[in-house]
């Protein structure tokens, strides 16, 4: 059925009645629609057809309608014009529609296909997203029957009420997001835990409201402030990190805050270390029952084997995400970014660093120098070990093979820091302070 509907576009002549729409003056503003038709396909009417601007909820709570079809002479979906269409599956967007207004489709919640014109310049279809070219904004999203969702790279903006009352449980969000627009995520019930990449800068009043069983939430070094409510209602919250050093702003509206109505007694922070007291003593902030140092990261290896049996080694702070370009793979981190040609990649695992050095101790030796002589001990190696050291950049900053004989390798010439000593392929860590 919803196949037929779709293909209805720019077919024969079709004429609503008068008495289903009022038009302005001029004929160039749709101003309501009165009809209960089931399809409305304005390119199908010659009258409709002139139409260059749908007005403000236009259409809203209408009851009837299933399929919307724009011409190709349309140029502006107002606000709200699609609000509570309940029965609204399907919406066609012309090649001249320029603007689409603040949450045009407020809760629609049947509305699962978008298709937009091949020539239209200002917007894209990206699976079942509505995306603004110009503004690399998310503007709507289809209820797929998936419950995860998969924001693609290159958005920046997740736009008003855009993931609304939706079934998700899961959302990963590119890198390059900037903003989280109002009620973006409000009543997402099903949705327990969200992670903002680094680079959000700001989350949009009522943006994860209601939440219900919202459980965790994790916030860059990069945000700035936080809306009105923005985590109000979030009745389950437990955990939340925020990694900025300087508390985000939390605004309100009357006596509003970003957590109202939302009990954080028994909730922790976990902020950096030396900016604990700072949250202690910040309005709304304070209002956690606990807040600490963040955890320590668990530090990982990834080993990149190429077809030409070469192999890499990269070190990450962070658990990376990875994305599949079509050409490329690309590993995404908080550190850094690394794109992987596919047709040359033959295997790629993670492993954790091992935190011990585990062969012997960094020990100072006594001697003139006003620094120490630094040493590390390699009396229980297999002769002719290979040694490397990286920084943690993975950058070799050392080669070395141990003799029969030798039984140390200086690290005098590192300076202070923390570096990686792969020794027969096995990787460790050393820090000199």
């Amino acid at each position: 059925m919803l196949a037929a509907l779709l293909v209805c576009v720019g077919a024969g002549a079709k004429v609503y009645p008068t008495e289903s729409y009022r038009l302005s003056a001029d004929g160039d503003t749709l101003l309501r629609w009165t009809g209960t038709e089931a399809e409305v396909d304005m390119g199908a009417d010659s009258v409709l057809a002139r139409v260059k601007y749908i007005a403000e909820k236009a259409f809203a709570q209408d009851d009837s309608i299933r399929y919307f079809g724009s011409s190709e002479g349309l140029q502006t979906i107002g606000d709200m014009v699609f609000e509570q269409c309940e029965a609204l599956r399907a919406v066609y967007i012309g090649p001249n529609v320029s603007t689409i207004g603040q949450i045009a489709f407020f809760y629609a919640p049947s509305l699962t296909t978008f298709t937009v014109a091949d020539s239209n310049p200002y917007y894209r279809m990206q699976g079942q997203m509505l995306i603004d070219v110009r503004n690399s904004e998310l503007v709507a999203s289809g209820y797929e029957e998936s419950t995860r969702v998969v924001v693609p790279e290159g958005i920046e903006r997740i736009g008003g009420h855009a993931f609304y009352m939706s079934d998700i449980t899961a959302v990963t969000l590119p890198a390059g997001l900037k903003h989280i627009g109002q009620s973006a995520f409000c009543w997402a019930e099903q949705l327990t835990a969200v992670t903002l990449p680094q680079g959000v800068e700001t989350i949009g009043e009522m943006g994860f409201y209601a939440c219900s069983r919202l459980e965790s939430v994790s916030l860059p070094a990069s945000l700035q402030s936080i809306g009105p409510v923005a985590f109000g209602f979030c009745d389950v919250l437990k955990t939340m990190v925020v990694q900025s050093q300087t508390p985000p702003a939390l605004q309100t509206k009357g006596d509003a805050d970003v957590f109202w109505y939302t009990d954080l007694s028994s909730a922790t922070l976990y902020v950096p270390e030396e900016s604990i007291a700072l949250y202690q003593q910040a309005e709304g902030w304070s209002r956690f029952g606990t807040i600490v140092g963040m955890p320590r990261p668990e530090s990982r290896v990834l080993i990149v084997e190429t077809m030409d049996g070469q192999k890499t080694e990269i070190r990450l702070e962070t658990q990376p995400k990875v994305y599949n370009r079509g050409t490329e793979l690309a590993i995404v981190s908080t550190e850094t970014t690394i794109t992987l040609p596919l047709s040359q990649l033959k295997r790629m695992t993670f492993r954790p660093v091992d935190e011990t050095l585990g062969i012997g101790d960094v020990k100072a030796s006594d001697g003139d120098d006003a620094s120490p002589r630094e040493m590390i001990n390699f009396s229980q190696l297999p002769p002719r070990s290979h040694i490397d050291i990286y920084a943690l950049d993975g950058r070799l900053l050392r080669s070395e093979r141990v003799g029969d004989t030798s039984s140390a390798l200086s690290l005098d010439e590192l300076g202070r820091g923390v570096f990686l000593v792969k020794i027969n392929g096995v990787t460790y860590k050393i820090s000199r302070k």
